[in-house]
């Protein structure tokens, strides 16, 4: 399995309070999220996989996988999973060529906050 940084994480479970936007541009991780540098792979289909270990409570997320071929800036996006509420797991698929991809992550202006983790597969059908 190609490794995209040490865990092939865009976010670790580190908590995202309700009402917040996460949208990171640096490969370094900060507050538990990145931007994963494919390293030019030219990738024809990878999978994410969102688990969401608890119910949002009384709002949702959304997240978007997005890609550019610069680290900081001009993503866009590939790929989006289901606006999710439930705990659960929750999958999609791109398409890539583009050098940088991120999970772009928007929390509804519920109460309590949102612990997902959110990693890539190397390979597009997902089996999870």
């Amino acid at each position: 399995m190609p490794a995209y940084d040490d865990l092939n994480l865009f976010h670790d479970g580190t908590t995202i309070a309700q009402g917040a936007t996460i949208a990171p541009v640096s490969t370094t991780r900060a507050s538990g999220y990145a931007v994963l540098d494919l390293k030019k792979t030219g990738s024809k289909g990878l999978g994410v996989v969102m688990v969401l270990p608890a119910a949002v409570s009384a709002d949702e997320i959304t997240a978007l996988v997005q890609h550019s071929d610069a680290e900081a800036s001009g993503y866009t996006t590939v790929s989006s999973f289901p606006v999710a509420a439930a705990a659960g797991v929750y999958t999609t698929r791109f398409q890539s060529t583009k050098r940088y991809v991120r999970v772009h992550i928007v929390t509804g202006a519920g109460t309590g906050n949102v612990n997902p983790i959110i990693f890539i597969l190397p390979w597009a059908f997902i089996t999870v």
